[in-house]
């Protein structure tokens, strides 16, 4: 079958032909879509975007339903006032179906022009990958005469998942191996974030008037990567940090954030290899030992040292406010934003609050809670927020000012039943090695002294 793939959109870029601007918004969707049609036995044909005008789309589609045998439309399905597929498609044939109770995905326009089927896309990257998988694939199947299985594997839900009654949802997944069973841990579910797909090793599916599935439940993920790829991973699960993606460009590395205290829960119930942790002990002031003593009092348990990295408050470019303190938060009445409960720098937040005898309540934006370092920026960034804690390479990232607060401990804490692992120390190694140590003195605000070294609590 040959398969037309048409962007919509005057700010839509083929960044391959054309010169980034701010406020465009690159097509790569075309190009995943066409990886897909070409895995399903089909031909693609990625053709120009088609500016948002609706008689020209018109046009434009009516001589294209002539040469191909499915038409994929990409962006231009919700209902916003410059998304004119369905009314082209009603004017030049029959609209079937326009949004279906499917989250990410809603937006899907299923039709037909002079027999052809023409396929409405989301423009989000995550709605539109698993919109193709619905509905394009077993049409390429249909159309081909070929068909291949999907791969299912059943696992432990690591944490529960509430969800809408109204609609069948898919969460990706990751999974790791362990002790002869799998773990499922969901990631982030948002249509627009890109890397909850590259991340993921399957879907889980949950059906339409089900509010959710608690942790510990037994479920069925459909596979997008090979179980042998899927058991070789080194899995992480704790508080983020950006020399993550330094760590997984060299190993294996399923990282997954939930924050410090996630981290060490995480480990508790044997669902990870390491968890990144940095947490605070009020009273002694040092970070991560009285915390393992404390969750694990009759356990001896291992800490890779990690690095050392500074927190401080990350403020827009040049400081305009002129914050340069806690109580500036305060007393200007300035827009915060917090990191989740259990994360390691919301306790540290906590910790100075204390210490400077602020409540709680009192910080506007106390409530309002980001997972990484990096959305605590780009808050600020975009504007929505005029202050937060967080990491300096981040706010360096975000082009952000940095005022500095204090240093603190990065470090692994390592399921016991993976210390002599060849994968732990895999990790050991890299920690010590000089290209690690290179990297992390290059980075804004982080040392590595001690990388790599042992302690048992």
């Amino acid at each position: 079958p040959k398969v037309a793939i048409i962007a919509t959109g005057d700010e839509v870029i083929d960044i391959f032909k054309e010169e980034y601007k701010e406020k465009s918004v690159i097509d790569c969707n075309s190009y995943v879509f066409s990886a897909q049609i070409k895995e399903w036995g089909g031909i693609p044909e990625i053709l120009p975007k088609l500016k948002d005008d609706l008689t020209y789309i018109k046009e434009k589609l009516s001589s294209i339903v002539k040469d191909f045998d499915l038409i994929l439309i990409n962006a231009g399905s919700s209902a916003g006032s410059k998304d004119y597929t369905k009314s082209v498609i009603e004017d030049l044939g029959e609209v079937v179906v326009h949004g279906v109770a499917i989250k990410p995905g809603k937006p899907t326009i299923l039709g037909n022009v002079d027999g052809k089927p023409v396929i409405g896309i989301p423009g989000y990257p995550v709605s539109a990958f698993l919109a193709m998988d619905i509905f394009i694939k077993p049409l390429m199947e249909k159309l081909t005469q070929i068909s291949k299985e999907d791969t299912f594997v059943e696992g432990i839900l690591s944490k529960t998942i509430v969800s809408s009654l109204k609609h069948k949802e898919l969460v990706r997944v990751t999974l790791h191996y362990s002790e002869g069973k799998y773990i499922v841990n969901p990631l982030a579910r948002g249509a627009g974030i890109t890397t909850s797909l590259s991340k993921a090793d399957g879907i889980l599916e949950i059906p339409k008037e089900v509010e959710g599935i608690s942790g510990g439940e037994v479920v069925k993920v459909k596979l997008l990567k090979p179980l042998k790829e899927i058991k070789d991973y080194l899995i992480s699960v704790g508080s983020h940090d950006v020399i993550m993606d330094l760590i997984g460009d060299k190993i294996k590395l399923c990282s997954t954030h939930t924050g410090s205290f996630g981290g060490i829960l995480a480990i508790k119930q044997r669902n990870t290899h390491i968890a990144p942790i940095h947490i605070l002990d009020e009273d002694s002031g040092v970070y991560n030992i009285a915390a393992v003593k404390k969750y694990f009092p009759n356990e001896e348990m291992l800490l890779i040292k990690g690095v050392k990295r500074i927190q401080g408050l990350m403020v827009m470019k040049d400081n305009p406010l002129n914050i340069r303190e806690l109580n500036d938060i305060i007393s200007k009445k300035l827009r915060y934003v917090n990191r989740q409960r259990g994360a390691g720098t919301r306790i540290l937040l906590d910790y100075l609050l204390k210490k400077d005898n602020i409540e709680n309540e009192t910080l506007n934006g106390y409530d309002r809670e980001a997972n990484t370092h990096l959305e605590v920026a780009m808050a600020i960034k975009s504007g929505t927020a005029d202050v937060g804690l967080g990491i300096k390479e981040a706010a360096v990232i975000a082009g952000l000012d940095f005022i500095p607060i204090l240093d603190e401990d990065y470090d692994f804490l390592v399921n016991p039943k993976m210390v002599d692992s060849d994968k732990i120390k895999e990790f050991i190694a890299f920690l010590k090695s000089d290209y690690f140590i290179n990297r992390i003195n290059d980075l804004d605000g982080y040392s590595a002294i001690n990388s790599g070294e042992v302690i048992i609590i």
